[in-house]
Order: structure tokens, then C-alpha cells, then sequence
């Protein structure tokens, strides 16, 4: 999933305070591709409600995260996590996740 099939690599996390001078989460194709897969994992474990993904799902996602990744930048959190899947996710996510 990398090139122009990734979700947005560039996408950074807006949530960092500029002033203070902390640093943003920095996401990459192969972040963008953990999530994804977690996400899978999760959805087929049955962990998605009607209203949306359950915590625990985040907290499998960052928990891949910070064992696989080796991206630079601020530490990612669920909170960032959310936040990254809600600006990226594709139009049709059910269908590219249930594909993935």
C-alpha cells in the first residue's frame, strides 16, 4: 500500500501546541498500513459497535504502533490515533478493510 495507494502519507497530527514547541506525530505509508491492519484484525474479532470502534481497538492500534514503527516525531496516543483515522480514512473504509 504504498505511493498512490496510501491513505496520506504527509498527514501529520495538528493537535501539537506550535507555541509550546512540541513536536506533531509524524504518519507514515507503514503506519497508515499497521493501522489498517489492526483494524481488520479488530473488525473480524468483533470489536466494532454501531456507533464506531470500540477503545480497545485503539489501544491494539497504538499498541502495534509502537512495536512496529519507526516513525519520527511526537508519540503517538489513541487520541492522536482516532484523530489520524478520522482525517484519512477513505469514503468506502468497510470495503478497504475488509480487502486489506
Amino acid at each position: 500500500m504504498s505511493g498512490n495507494n496510501s491513505l496520506n502519507s504527509s498527514c501529520v497530527d495538528n493537535n501539537s501546541d506550535k507555541e509550546n514547541g512540541s513536536r506533531r506525530a509524524v504518519w507514515t505509508d507503514g503506519d497508515d498500513e499497521i493501522m489498517l491492519r489492526v483494524l481488520r484484525e479488530q473488525k473480524i474479532a468483533g470489536n466494532q459497535s454501531d456507533s464506531g470502534w470500540k477503545k480497545v481497538v485503539w489501544t491494539a492500534v497504538l499498541a502495534a504502533l509502537m512495536k512496529e514503527s519507526h516513525s519520527k516525531g511526537a508519540r503517538k496516543s489513541v487520541e492522536k490515533c482516532i484523530d489520524h483515522w478520522t482525517n484519512v480514512r477513505p469514503p468506502n473504509w468497510v470495503s478497504w478493510i475488509l480487502l486489506y
